[in-house]
């Protein structure tokens, strides 16, 4: 069993467009001094998964009680339905929110400017594994915790998690992400070593050693399916 952050559906909501002014970073001198180095690396330009505003996957599934649809950030739109669904009431529900499915997508207004990025995915996974090896470094001791290993994959589901035998995941793409959420993320999982579950024991845990960890939250939930539709070249 793993434990870890889910990555968060993007809820539809009033959000006002942010511009790409610099984010505030957490008071860790050397990570910041780590951090602009990797970033001066990023040669490539990477780009946002494209795709039809009217496109919709439909899927069929033995275990769906009823339908379901989503529209992710990045992909197309995805309707669930149970198995013995016809045709008819497929093609009646999307007729039905197509208007839904419209409106969703046009609140999907890019806030990071990820755009500008000049990055590749290797370069990207080598600059997470080192910014996230110095961190879980340092924090596993003040903690009082002890990891066995750090993995760094492509997750479409997690931004990370923690497993029984210690192995510490992260997803890449949180090296795009202002530098103190990616602290969130590894402070959190260092902490299910100690309680691995998401007891409030473990939210305790998680508020002694990051007071401000709401916020961090936050950001990952407003702007997380943003960062997972950023799609470098290969």
């Amino acid at each position: 069993m793993f434990y870890g952050i889910p990555r968060n559906t993007q809820r539809a909501g009033n959000h006002r467009p942010r511009s790409c002014a610099a984010t505030s970073r957490a008071p860790y001198p050397r990570r910041r001094q780590l951090e602009g180095r990797v970033r001066s690396k990023h040669r490539r330009i990477g780009s946002y998964a494209r795709v039809r505003m009217d496109a919709v996957d439909v899927r069929r599934s033995p275990r769906a009680r009823q339908w379901r649809l989503e529209v992710p950030w990045g992909e197309p739109a995805r309707l669930t339905v149970p198995q013995g669904t016809s045709r008819a009431e497929v093609a009646r529900v999307l007729a039905e929110k197509r208007h839904w499915i419209a409106e969703r997508r046009r609140r999907q207004v890019p806030r990071l400017c990820l755009e500008r990025l000049s990055v590749s995915e290797s370069e990207a996974r080598h600059a997470a594994r080192e910014l996230v090896s110095l961190l879980a470094e340092e924090e596993a001791e003040r903690i009082g915790v002890a990891y066995e290993r750090i993995r760094i994959g492509a997750q479409r589901t997690l931004w990370g998690s923690c497993s029984p035998r210690g192995t510490l995941s992260f997803n890449w793409r949180l090296v795009l992400a202002p530098l103190e959420v990616l602290d969130y993320v590894v402070v959190h999982e260092l902490c299910h070593l100690r309680v691995p579950d998401h007891s409030r024991q473990f939210w305790a845990l998680v508020e002694l050693h990051r007071p401000h960890w709401r916020h961090r939250r936050d950001w990952l939930r407003e702007h997380g399916p943003e960062l997972l539709a950023f799609s470098p070249p290969h």
